[in-house]
């Protein structure tokens, strides 16, 4: 099993209502089905929701058969009050096997690097 972390666009804007996609994918090397779910920490001024303070939540991936992969998407919003800087974001994976029992549990983090917006200049 791999899991692999990226976010659209790369950049959120500081001190802005905005959001990026944390795309989520994952893969499965086994000869099974599997049942997969992921957990996300997201760090103190970022959100999962766009109109309140959530930093944890959990997403059902859904059945991954031998050799496939899934992507999902998930809204990372800032507000107001978030300042410049880069924020981590951990996700962790858990698949399941028929019997409801956890066979892997893969961790990855990813940083979302977030900038003062700039004015459009044309020269």
């Amino acid at each position: 099993m791999k899991l692999e972390l990226r976010a659209h666009p790369p950049v959120l804007f500081a001190y802005t209502p905005n959001h990026v996609g944390l795309i989520i994918k994952i893969k499965n090397t086994a000869k099974k089905k599997y049942w997969a779910e992921a957990d996300i920490v997201c760090s103190e001024k970022l959100s999962l929701a766009s109109s309140a303070s959530l930093n944890k939540g959990r997403t059902r991936m859904g059945i991954i058969g031998p050799k496939e992969y899934m992507e999902k998407i998930i809204k990372v919003y800032a507000d107001t009050h978030t300042p410049p800087r880069t924020y981590t974001v951990k996700v962790t994976a858990f698949f399941y096997d028929k019997n409801a029992v956890i066979q892997k549990r893969i961790e990855e983090k990813t940083e979302i690097k977030c900038e003062v917006k700039k004015k459009a200049v044309l020269d």
